[in-house]
């Protein structure tokens, strides 16, 4: 068995996956900067970390007792995903709109998903993902999220 072929193989693929999630990101910093530029500074676009209660135990019973019940068991309530989310950061203000799901191939970094209005979206390449992105920062909730996120952080 030629194992030296192989791990050239792995080494290559992970180079090529590395070069994927710098360019996913680099398209997800470049959307971010416009919208601080428009924002005069106050709201930023990142990746967020979430949670949200699990549907199969939020249909058993509402919200804290759905949690409690599902500890009691030693199953967690929640879902872990990830979000596109706008970000106001101003003084003491420090707020988070969730605009869309996101996922990405943890291997390969392409296909990316996101996930808004009950419709989904998946980019195999950068300007699918170009695409995708333009079209939820131009969704009228996505500008309402980011109206509502500049309207505060300019209260003093």
């Amino acid at each position: 068995m030629d194992f030296k072929k192989y791990l050239n193989n792995g080494l290559e693929a992970a180079k090529i996956a590395r070069k994927n999630k710098d360019e996913i990101q680099g398209v997800i910093n470049e959307l971010s900067d416009v919208i601080k530029e428009h924002s005069g500074g106050l709201v930023t676009l990142t990746v967020s970390n979430e949670q949200r209660l699990s549907k199969s135990i939020s249909s058993m019973v509402i919200g804290a007792a759905a949690a409690a019940a599902a500890a009691g068991f030693g199953v967690s309530p929640y879902i872990d995903y990830k979000a596109l989310s706008l970000v106001l950061k101003k003084g003491k203000v420090n707020k988070r709109e969730q605009i869309a799901e996101w996922r990405m191939d943890e291997s390969d970094g392409y296909p990316c998903v996101i996930s808004y209005n009950g419709g989904e979206i998946s980019c195999g390449t950068k300007e699918m993902l170009e695409k995708a992105l333009g079209g939820l920062i131009s969704n009228a909730s996505t500008g309402e999220r980011l109206l509502k996120l500049i309207a505060e952080g300019n209260k003093e």
